[in-house]
């Protein structure tokens, strides 16, 4: 049975027919979107994450895997000069947002910093066929953020999103715990993932279309292997021209 997954990507996409037709294309903004459910201590909620990444020109996103790793600012794996100080693949923002596991509406959404993920130190990108993520790693966690909401437990978390490999990881702790406590890691499996490929001049709308926002309903969609590059770009344009009517769960495709 596939579970809700979070309201994806929306923008009329520039240039995406290239990514369609041809096996390589310029610099892109990879997203990604997983969704797991939190523990049961938490209560009846889930969790989505939204992540979007920037290409370097020099790498080509298309039908082909990349594996791109930054190193104390050199890039290797697709940099046309491994010495020019600078990263392949920057990560541009990352959400997570907190939903209701009954009503699939958003209740609330944690933003974390970019920069301090330490991509530029050390990241790894490892991208398979059409721009899916296979791996996202980083040397560090980000910031923490407070969720603004009590859970089942009586309790308020503080949360800081890892990026470990192959998904991304919510870890957690009690609000106002000391600094040495050590984060929980959530341990429900990610089983719905969806990725697309958009085009850099697009950058704010990108970023736009796929910000999480409290009230927004999440919904099913198909398994990402059942999807075409071609049915997913007609779907992401589709979903452009209409995203500001946010779908029902009668709107939802079948579990």
């Amino acid at each position: 049975m596939k579970k809700s997954f979070a309201t994806f990507l929306g923008a009329a996409l520039v240039g995406l027919s290239a990514l369609v037709t041809s096996s390589t294309a310029s610099a892109a903004i990879v997203t990604g979107n997983w969704d797991p459910k939190l523990p049961q201590n938490f209560g009846n909620y889930g969790w989505t994450a939204t992540i979007n990444v920037a290409v370097d020109p020099d790498c080509a996103v298309g039908q082909q895997a990349l594996n791109i790793i930054n190193v104390l600012g050199l890039s290797f794996g697709c940099n046309a000069n491994v010495l020019v100080p600078e990263s392949a693949f920057r990560i541009l923002s990352a959400e997570v947002g907190i939903y209701d596991w009954t009503t699939k509406v958003l209740v609330d959404v944690l933003r974390f910093n970019p920069a301090n993920f330490g991509a530029f130190v050390y990241g790894e990108l490892q991208l398979g066929p059409n721009g899916a993520i296979q791996s996202l790693k980083t040397l560090l966690p980000s910031n923490s953020q407070r969720s603004a909401l009590t859970y089942a437990d009586g309790r308020q978390y503080d949360f800081q999103l890892a990026l470990p490999g192959g998904d991304p990881a919510l870890e957690y702790r009690r609000a106002g715990a000391a600094w040495w406590v050590p984060y929980t890691r959530a341990t429900e499996p990610v089983t719905d993932r969806l990725f697309s490929v958009n085009t850099t001049q697009n950058e704010a709308q990108v970023l736009a279309a796929t910000r999480l926002e409290i009230g927004q309903t999440v919904f099913s969609v198909p398994e990402p292997g059942t999807l075409g590059l071609v049915g997913f770009a007609l779907a992401a344009l589709g979903l452009g021209a209409s995203r500001r009517s946010r779908r029902t769960d009668s709107q939802a495709a079948p579990a």
